[in-house]
C-alpha cells in the first residue's frame, strides 16, 4: 500500500475511534479529511476499497454526538437565522417534489441539500466554544494547504481544474474553497500560539497561488469581502499588524499573479488562450438568468432542480 493511502486510512480511522472514545468533533475532523483529500480523486485512492468515506464519517459523528449528548445553552441550530432559512428552503424542496417535472433528476438536489442540513447541524453542535471553532478553522486551513500543494505540483494549462474533490473540482468552486482557507489564515495569523501563526504564514502562499491558478473572479471577490470583515472586526490592538499583513498579502498577490489572472480580473469577458478550452463568459450568466426568470413565470411553485425553461 502506498504511504499516502496508509496515512489517510490511519488518520481517518483514528478520527472515527476518537469520536466515540473522546469527543464527537473528531468525527467531524475525519469528515473534513475525507472532503479535502478525497481518495477517489487521487491515484493512490485506487488502492483502497470503495468506501463512501464522507458518509461513514458523518454517520459515525452523528452516532457519537448522540452518545455524548450534553445540554447546550443558547439557541438551537434550527433557531438561528441561517439554520432556519436552510431548513425552510429544504423543506419547500421536499414539498414541491410532489409536482416536479422530473423526479429522478430532482431527487439529486433534494439529497444534496438534505446533506447540507445534516452537516450544518453537526458543525453547529460541535462548535460551541472558541477552541472548537479555532480547530475547525485550522482543519480548513490544512485542507486548503493540501489542495494548494497539489495545485502547485500539478502541471496546468489554462485554468486549474480537477484538483479538488466532489463539489470543488471545477475552477470556480475550487477558487471559492481556497478563498475560505485564505480568510481562515488571515484570522489565525493573529492567534497567540506561535505554531498557529506559523501554519497560517506557511499556508497563505500556496492557497493564494491556488486562487490565482483557478482564475476565479468570484473567489477574488469573496477574498476581498472576507478581508473587509477581518478589518472591521479585528480588535484595535492588532490594527498595526493588520496593516503590515495586508500590505504583505497585496505584495504576495502581485508577485504570484500571472497574466491570465490579471486579464480575467480586469474584465468581465472570458480570456481564451490558444491552448485553453472556451468557457462560458460572465455575459452568459445573463442569458441563463433570463431563462430562469421565464421558468419561474411558467412554474411559480417550482418544477425541479434542473427544470427546463419553457
Amino acid at each position: 500500500m502506498a504511504i499516502s493511502a496508509l496515512v489517510f486510512v490511519l488518520l481517518f480511522g483514528a478520527g472515527i475511534v476518537l469520536a466515540f472514545v473522546l469527543k464527537p468533533i473528531y468525527g467531524l475532523y475525519a469528515y473534513m479529511l475525507a472532503f479535502y483529500v478525497h481518495p477517489p480523486s487521487r491515484w493512490w485512492g485506487q488502492l483502497l476499497p470503495e468506501v463512501r468515506w464522507s458518509l461513514v464519517a458523518a454517520g459515525a459523528t452523528l452516532v457519537a454526538l448522540w452518545l455524548h449528548r450534553r445540554k447546550r445553552h443558547g439557541a438551537r441550530w434550527y433557531q438561528t437565522d441561517v439554520g432556519l432559512v436552510l431548513l425552510l428552503f429544504v423543506g419547500w424542496m421536499w414539498v414541491e417534489h410532489l409536482w416536479v417535472l422530473n423526479r429522478s433528476l430532482n431527487i439529486e438536489g433534494l439529497v444534496l441539500f438534505t446533506k447540507y442540513v445534516v452537516l450544518f447541524y453537526l458543525i453547529f453542535e460541535l462548535s460551541g466554544d472558541k477552541y472548537s471553532i479555532r480547530n475547525l478553522m485550522i482543519g480548513t486551513l490544512l485542507g486548503c494547504l493540501y489542495l494548494g500543494w497539489v495545485a502547485y505540483t500539478t502541471p496546468s494549462h489554462g485554468r486549474l481544474e480537477g484538483v479538488g474533490g466532489p463539489g470543488i473540482d471545477d475552477a470556480n468552486t475550487l477558487g471559492v474553497a481556497f478563498g475560505v482557507g485564505l480568510v481562515s489564515a488571515g484570522v489565525l495569523i493573529f492567534h497567540r500560539a506561535l505554531w498557529v501563526k506559523a501554519l497560517a504564514v506557511l499556508s497563505a502562499p500556496f492557497i493564494l497561488n491556488g486562487i490565482i491558478l483557478t482564475g476565479s473572479r468570484g473567489a477574488l471577490l469573496s477574498l476581498v469581502s472576507g478581508s473587509a470583515v477581518i478589518f472591521l472586526l479585528n480588535p484595535g490592538r492588532n490594527r498595526g499588524l493588520l496593516y503590515i499583513y495586508g500590505t504583505l498579502g497585496v505584495l504576495l498577490l502581485g508577485t504570484l499573479a500571472n497574466e491570465q489572472f490579471l486579464e480575467r480580473m480586469g474584465t468581465l469577458e472570458t480570456v481564451v488562450e490558444a491552448d485553453q478550452e472556451t468557457e462560458a463568459s460572465a455575459a452568459s450568466r445573463l442569458v441563463i438568468a433570463e431563462a430562469q426568470l421565464k421558468m419561474i413565470k411558467d412554474h411559480p411553485l417550482g418544477s425541479d432542480s434542473r427544470g427546463p425553461p419553457s
